[in-house]
């Protein structure tokens, strides 16, 4: 008997202090990361605003290469919208709320493996002809039974280390397509200079 005793006490401590943490967590996150493109704004856009070109920077293809994806609406449009389903990156859905030269904003959705949603986007600043700042950021509330996890690992360092890595093949991406707008250019400068 006192065996069941202690342990009913045990369960009892445990979940006493699961609602203190859960009341003590956080009940919202913001996650932002910011990159400097090696391309001009509309290069940088086009690789943002078009979720076909998606497959070929984000950082959760890596990680599901097996998922599927489909678009509807307009390709980089308000209104169109990025589905995945996936074994690792479960189901969810992206869409544009607002497209824009300098702002991309989107609600996200996420169905399975947990039911969540969030809002997020992009903005893009010209720095010069060759260079773009761009800064991706998410935002979102917590629900009270994962607040208590948030106080030992947060979305920012969940979320954070992907949307560096998908900066990054960004501007991988976007540097070669400057470097052959660049060259193109030069060629037609000679070009002009030769006649």
């Amino acid at each position: 008997m006192k065996i069941l005793k202690y342990l009913a006490i045990i369960i009892v401590l445990m979940v006493v202090a699961w609602l203190v943490a859960s009341m003590l967590g956080p009940k919202t996150y913001k996650v932002e990361r910011t990159a400097i493109i090696n391309a001009n704004d509309s290069i940088t856009h086009s690789y943002l605003a078009h979720f076909q070109k998606w497959p070929a920077w984000s950082p959760w293809n890596e990680l599901d290469p097996k998922a599927h994806y489909s678009i509807a609406g307009v390709d980089g449009t308000k209104g169109a919208a990025h589905t995945w389903e996936g074994e690792i990156t479960g189901n969810g859905t992206m869409t544009w709320t607002e497209v824009t030269p300098s702002s991309l904003k989107y609600d996200l959705v996420f169905v399975k493996p947990w039911q969540s949603k969030s809002s997020g986007g992009f903005t893009i600043q010209k720095i010069d002809d060759s260079k773009t700042k761009v800064s991706w950021y998410d935002t979102g509330d917590l629900p009270f039974n994962q607040r208590a996890f948030m106080l030992i690992m947060s979305m920012d360092k969940f979320m954070g280390p992907q949307f560096e890595r998908g900066l990054f093949k960004i501007d991988s991406l976007a540097k070669i397509d400057q470097l052959a707008i660049n060259s193109q250019k030069t060629s037609e400068a000679e070009n002009e200079n030769a006649e």
